[in-house]
């Protein structure tokens, strides 16, 4: 019994500064491991953007192709079809001559597939960005990050600030 009082006594006297340490809030002689990190943090979370971005363009270039009707594809349809899978895949065009055997069908899975992966990474780079806070307010570490886009979260939202409320 003494034991567990003790051990939650410790506990409790740790648990803030472990906390602020783990978010980010680091003494001022770790200021330029701080900036680092933070650095580190600003390029991530500009890849994620950028990704974003992409991906949302290929997603709308990619809407254009739903409305075709693949029992009748002309044969520029077919190439403007064909030209977006290999841009997508990144794919030499030796693989050209095998995606033109396809039949109509094949090539409309080809690209359903392809639309399905872009807007599952579109889900996860959403769910990503969620978690990060403003550029101006990036934390050295993940765990600052997901902290601070939560107090940011009902400011954006309702007008609140969560840190005064």
């Amino acid at each position: 019994m003494c034991l567990i009082v003790a051990s939650a006594f410790v506990v409790q006297r740790f648990d803030l500064p472990v906390l602020r340490f783990l978010e980010g809030y680091w003494h001022p002689w770790l200021r330029p491991l701080r900036r680092w990190l933070i650095a580190k943090e600003a390029k991530r979370s500009q890849r994620i953007s950028d990704r974003w971005q992409t991906l949302k363009q290929l997603d709308k270039q990619s809407q254009k192709f739903a409305n075709f009707n693949f029992s009748q594809l002309t044969d520029q349809q077919k190439k403007e079809v064909i030209d977006f899978i290999l841009q997508q895949h990144n794919q030499l065009h030796s693989n050209e001559k095998r995606l033109q055997k396809l039949t109509n069908q094949e090539l409309k899975q080809r690209l359903d597939k392809l639309r399905s992966e872009i807007k599952d990474e579109l889900i996860s780079l959403d769910l990503q960005q969620h978690y990060l806070p403003l550029h101006d307010q990036l934390m050295p570490t993940r765990l600052g990050n997901i902290l601070r886009a939560a107090e940011q979260r009902p400011l954006k939202k309702y007008g609140l600030d969560a840190i005064v409320c």
